[in-house]
């Protein structure tokens, strides 16, 4: 359980970063490609 926990938590965080930068942090909308 623990394994997982630890194999997960990294790729969730760098899941949330990468969505993260997907947003304009001035509109809050998603930028353009």
């Amino acid at each position: 359980m623990l394994t997982i926990v630890l194999i997960a938590a990294p790729l969730a965080i760098a899941a949330l970063v990468a969505f993260a930068h997907l947003i304009d942090p001035s509109t809050g909308r998603f930028r353009r490609p």
